[in-house]
């Protein structure tokens, strides 16, 4: 076994190895004693002094880097390392030539030396590429990485500081929710490559017309936002519509083919009533859900909602009980013409507000879901629709009435198992009664809505697929279903008429739904030329209000008498 050596030995060996790993060391290292002479210098901070080391060490530090450099910043920093404090900062330096960002740290040696006392040791690392990164970072969580707009992370920061402006009263801003028209097929026809171009253009339409002082962020897919800093509503519609028509002048061309986009948006006032940026955001979605509602390609400012959707939920709750919920129906009519006369109905919700006005199913359905009690509500209209078949209040020429459930709903087997006996007690004709379900149910809950529909099949019912074509990675769970019609998205059917994508995306989904056996439904047509194109283009039903408003039933029985 070797000899352990003497503590003098250890100490002899480790000067070497002390010397050699400061050598070595990347850092910048010097240390400088109580008459603020150099001590020590490694390579590296000889290398930053562009000296020698033999220069260097033993001399003053004021020759060495200037007297002005030495009084300003060395000897503060000296005196407070001596002191024992925490000395620490960056410092922009040039080192070889290159320009560079230094952390500095001064800190004081408490060690036996023969230089005058106190010691300090100087330590700078160079952290240009450190500090860089951090800033490419922070760049990249406060800038959309896609479109080069502000980043959702940011935004909400900037409402927030936003709102905190306005509780005094002393400002007043705007916040715009806006929401793409039409987006949804290029990325399904062109391919997501094609929807990240599409998304870039909009936002620099939007950057060269929006004022210098507001903000743009992409807060979401297609849905971008825009605060505009002490601007009412008024004054923001008047950037907006300049947005809007260049949006509505924009094409996007790919494999031959030309697609167009519009925008709806929803604009809120940022004032002393708002509490905070999500109540912003919240206000301006709900706006902009209104604008959708209402035709799309258009603006709402929250202001004429008379600020009511934080009170729905509570009146819809009370609603239930005191029937305030009201039933209306809108047409279906079959497109062919030896079944012209015969026609089927839509239920669709309203809720009245305090002065007997019928609000739409736009202007709370959604704080339903988010509250819970949408299922309470689905469970009403049916009730409601299966007391009306009692009461053979229902045309003998209407063939079938549909009933929209929401997708909580689909997945509650409590839901499924009332519908069942509801249906038992009330046994109807075969097909006289139907369900639409919404598309994205068969993406998020595939064998809870395969359950649901082979149910309703089995006893009697029809079902319907609402708002197909907006995610064709269902198409093939829906073909294997017994479902009966697939009713077409929106954004295919309310301007196909002007439109030969359009077109080309509809006559598709007829050769598709005829191939596996379903009929085919139009629904928003808003005009006779729409119409007109759908009747001839071989869809089964068409819905909308060139062809019927909603109305109550007593409202349709009235109007189909003979005068």
């Amino acid at each position: 076994m070797s000899k352990t050596p003497s503590t003098p030995q250890i100490e002899m060996h480790r000067d070497p190895l002390r010397a050699a790993m400061v050598e070595a060391s990347m850092d910048i290292l010097c240390i400088i004693d109580g008459d603020h002479i150099f001590r020590e210098a490694n390579p590296a901070y000889c290398d930053l002094l562009g000296l020698p080391r033999n220069e260097v060490i033993d001399s003053p530090v004021a020759d060495i880097v200037g007297t002005d450099f030495y009084q300003q910043s060395i000897v503060p920093r000296l005196q407070q390392a001596q002191a024992k404090q925490e000395c620490q900062y960056v410092a922009p330096r040039t080192f070889k030539g290159v320009d560079c960002q230094l952390e500095i740290r001064y800190k004081c040696l408490d060690i036996d030396s023969p230089f005058p006392k106190p010691l300090v040791l100087v330590v700078a690392r160079d952290i240009t590429h450190r500090l860089a990164e951090q800033a490419r970072l922070a760049q990249r969580a406060n800038t959309d990485e896609l479109t080069g707009v502000m980043s959702r992370r940011e935004f909400h920061d900037v409402t927030e500081t936003a709102v905190a402006q306005c509780s005094d009263e002393r400002f007043a801003h705007t916040l715009c929710f806006l929401d793409l028209d039409q987006f949804k097929i290029i990325n399904d026809v062109c391919g997501h490559a094609a929807g990240d171009q599409v998304l870039r253009d909009i936002a620099q339409l939007i950057e060269e017309r929006k004022r210098s002082s507001d903000v743009l962020a992409r807060v979401g897919g297609d849905e971008f936002a825009l605060l505009s800093y002490e601007c009412s509503p008024k004054q923001a519609l008047r950037v907006l519509n300049v947005i809007k028509l260049a949006i509505g002048d924009y094409r996007f061309h790919h494999a031959g083919r030309c697609f167009r986009l519009g925008i709806s948006g929803g604009l809120t006032a940022i004032d002393a009533t708002v509490t905070d940026g999500k109540e912003a955001m919240r206000r301006a979605d709900a706006a902009c859900q209104r604008a959708k509602a209402e035709g799309k390609h258009r603006f709402v400012v929250y202001d004429s909602m008379d600020c009511a959707a934080p009170e729905t939920v509570a009146d819809v709750l009370q609603d239930l009980d005191d029937s305030r919920l009201q039933l209306y129906f809108q047409r279906i009519e079959r497109t062919t013409p030896h079944e012209a006369g015969s026609r089927s109905l839509e239920v669709l919700v309203r809720m009245l507000d305090s002065t007997g006005r019928p609000l739409p199913a736009a202007d709370f359905i959604q704080e339903a879901e988010r509250y819970g009690i949408i299922e309470r509500i689905d469970r009403w209209v049916l009730d409601q629709v299966l007391d009306t078949f009692r009461r053979r209040e229902f045309s003998d020429e209407t063939d079938t009435v549909w009933i929209n459930v929401s997708g909580t709903s689909i997945n509650s087997v409590a839901f499924h198992d009332y519908v069942l006996e509801a249906i038992a007690c009330n046994p109807l004709p075969r097909c006289r009664l139907g369900f639409e379900i919404p598309e994205q149910a068969f993406i998020d809950a595939v064998d809870t809505v395969e359950y649901f529909v082979t149910s309703m099949y089995n006893a009697g019912l029809l079902i319907a697929i609402d708002n197909f074509g907006s995610n064709l990675a269902a198409l093939e769970r829906i073909a294997s279903l017994p479902i009966d019609c697939l009713k077409l998205h929106p954004d295919l059917t309310a301007r196909v008429a002007g439109d030969h994508v359009l077109q080309d995306l509809v006559n598709a989904c007829v050769r598709i739904a005829d191939s596996i056996g379903m009929k085919t439904a139009a629904g928003h047509i808003e005009d006779e030329r729409t119409a007109a194109w759908v009747r001839s283009s071989g869809v089964d039903f068409a819905q909308g209000y060139a062809l019927g408003r909603p109305a109550t039933l007593a409202e349709l029985v009235k109007h189909e008498q003979p005068a």
